[in-house]
């Protein structure tokens, strides 16, 4: 696993563009080959992490179900967000202690739940 490059990000954000993918949560997700390995999806997850006593953020990650690139956000709550989650907070902390391997980890898990993708 490694983060995508700053050009691989663009790459990936101008085909989520063109598929109509916006801020807003996307259901069903559209099936988007990954421009930078050819053969994986780009797959997005997102939920609410709880940031001490100033309030929730929105994390996120987009990464390709093959070649495991990525990148994370991090970001206010928007108003229209939902705050659905199909993990638990024990869930999260549990692949947090793994560090990256945590992260492919539960990339590989919420990829096989439903309305974890959007």
């Amino acid at each position: 696993m490694r983060s995508f490059t700053s050009d691989e990000v663009s790459l990936v954000s101008a085909k989520l563009k063109a598929h109509g993918v916006g801020q807003e949560l996307e259901r069903p997700f559209p099936s988007i080959q990954c421009p930078v390995c050819h053969h994986g999806a780009i797959l997005r997850y997102r939920y609410l992490r709880p940031r001490g006593t100033s309030g929730n953020a929105l994390f996120g990650y987009i990464w390709c179900s093959h070649c495991m690139r990525y990148v994370g956000t991090m970001s206010a709550v928007p108003d229209w967000w939902g705050g659905e989650d199909v993990l638990t907070q024990e869930e999260h902390e549990q692949f947090e202690q793994d560090d990256i391997e945590g992260l492919e980890r539960m990339f590989r898990h919420v990829e096989t739940l439903d309305n974890a993708i959007g």
